[in-house]
């Protein structure tokens, strides 16, 4: 077998409310690699789409995410917090993690 290229995702969580991060997925392989499926799975799980992600490579700038939010309630009570989730994606990577 030859060296396959894959879409991997990492989120990143924030508590807005209390201003601090709170963690973070690590990257993996997402169910899918069609962004538009990927997109509206994120969107159930952490809410509605607020922003998107870019970098800045110098030349140019590419978009390389979105940013979600969410009322969420916090462990062991029903006060809420509002999440951020920020996921950022990334394309042409092999399954040893080496961009083409």
């Amino acid at each position: 077998m030859g060296r396959q290229t894959v879409l991997r995702i990492k989120e990143d969580w924030v508590n807005e409310t209390e201003g601090y991060r709170s963690g973070d997925s690590g990257w993996y392989e997402p169910f899918t690699d069609d962004p538009g499926r990927l997109f509206r799975s994120l969107q159930r799980e952490w809410g509605r789409c607020t922003g998107k992600l870019y970098r800045d490579l110098g030349d140019q700038i590419l978009k390389c995410g979105w940013v979600f939010e969410k009322r969420r309630e916090y462990d062991g009570c029903s006060e809420t917090f509002l999440q951020s989730t920020w996921v950022e994606v990334e394309w042409g990577y092999t399954f040893e993690g080496v961009k083409k």
